[in-house]
């Protein structure tokens, strides 16, 4: 997986780092760097037309739910055989590949995730957040 994370970022040096780091990027950060698409204003709650609703309720909807919408609006006019297509041709390689070494990966997470180094940073650090939640009561 962490090809992917390396192609959407386009670059591996900072993929690398972010990774290392265990990096959380502010939503701003993320979409400079094409981990998301776009940014949306939660705040704003408005009432779409009565006709999406076949005329009998106004029905609330947040901002981003509505640009969802828009988006899968604006997908589905694409046709769906160039849609799959697209994808395919773009993501096949990388689907080969993860196919391919599933088994050898899936070996190496497990065993990496259950070494006793592991499990004791981890048990360190949801005990780090606990403290951190009960100062915060």
């Amino acid at each position: 997986m962490s090809q992917q994370y390396i192609d959407a970022i386009g670059s591996h040096h900072k993929a690398e780092l972010a990774l290392l780091l265990g990096t959380l990027f502010t939503p701003q950060d993320a979409f400079n760097i094409g981990l998301i698409d776009e940014l949306v204003d939660d705040d704003y709650v408005f009432d779409v037309d009565a006709a999406a609703n076949d005329g009998n309720n106004n029905m609330n909807m947040n901002t981003v739910e509505r640009v969802a919408i828009q988006k899968a609006i604006e997908f589905n006019k694409i046709p769906l055989i160039a849609r799959s297509n697209i994808k395919k041709w773009t993501r096949q390689p990388l689907l080969d590949q993860l196919i391919s070494n599933r088994q050898e990966d899936n070996d190496i997470f497990c065993n990496f995730v259950t070494s006793l180094k592991v499990q004791k940073f981890i048990e360190n650090y949801l005990h780090s957040l606990a403290q951190k939640s009960n100062k915060s009561k």
